[in-house]
């Protein structure tokens, strides 16, 4: 049924990345499905970027890439999963991540809404709203 999922992981909420990651080989046990685990790190401000050694965007985009793999390799999935590291805002990212590359499914995680989260919505939402494909929300990993 799908055929290419993209599962966006929070770093800082490994556990629940990996049931993310778990449900989403249930629905695409199928050989052909692809699989894509993808992280979004914040971008830096302008105004701290000097405050910022040389190179610290790199190291950071390749550490969380090793998170990921790591993650992949823990559930046994390195060879069959796609390890994605992106940088800015998030649902930006995922929407645009998702669109280029055809995805027909995205399976993510969603949090209880705070007060701020009424205001401007949370990155789910975001998603949800603007997908062009489904989207599967998990909550309360």
């Amino acid at each position: 049924m799908y055929k290419n999922i993209l599962v966006p992981i929070d770093l800082g909420q490994i556990e629940q990345g990996k049931e993310l990651i778990k449900t989403a080989m249930k629905i695409g046990q199928a050989e052909d499905v692809k699989l894509t685990l993808l992280h979004v790190l914040p971008p830096i401000p302008g105004y701290a970027s000097a405050f910022i050694p040389e190179g610290q965007s790199q190291e950071s985009q390749e550490k969380a890439l090793q998170q990921l793999e790591e993650i992949a390799s823990e559930l046994g999935i390195a060879d069959k999963a796609g390890k994605i590291v992106l940088i800015g805002s998030v649902h930006i990212e995922i929407l645009t991540w998702a669109e280029e590359a055809d995805v027909d499914l995205i399976v993510m995680a969603s949090h209880q809404p705070e007060f701020t989260d009424h205001l401007i919505g949370t990155t789910a939402a975001r998603v949800v709203r603007h997908a062009h494909c489904s989207v599967m929300v998990l909550r309360n990993l």
